[in-house]
């Protein structure tokens, strides 16, 4: 189950402009059904995980929410503007290279704590 929960992003996110494209809306209609989406999942894993969650959590998740729906609106509509083909290269290579930079920090910081 961990493993699913896991690759369950990854498998999404790849799949997720392939069917923004096939659907060809408009992108505030495609930001809302994946928000939908996103909403039943996570309604669904909830449920079966029980976490608990504080308040100060459910805000800082609704704010990081927000930015998340301005980040994906701006990436629906490089879809429409330059297609897929061309949006999708550009958006792994940020998404790679911060998560590089995240890691090379993790590195780092551990460095630190040992000295």
């Amino acid at each position: 189950m961990n493993l699913f929960l896991m690759l369950l992003p990854a498998i999404s996110w790849g799949i997720l402009p392939l069917a923004v494209a096939k659907v060809k809306g408009q992108p505030i209609n495609q930001i809302f059904g994946t928000a939908v989406g996103t909403l039943l999942a996570s309604v669904v894993v909830f449920l079966v995980m029980r976490p608990s969650i504080s308040t100060l959590n459910f805000i800082l998740a609704m704010v990081t929410g927000a930015f998340w729906v301005m980040g994906q609106l701006g990436q629906y509509t490089g879809f429409r503007e330059l297609g897929v083909s061309q949006t999708m290269p550009i958006s792994h290579w940020f998404a790679v290279s911060g998560d590089v930079a995240d890691r090379c920090f993790d590195f780092w910081r551990m460095g630190q704590h040992q000295r």
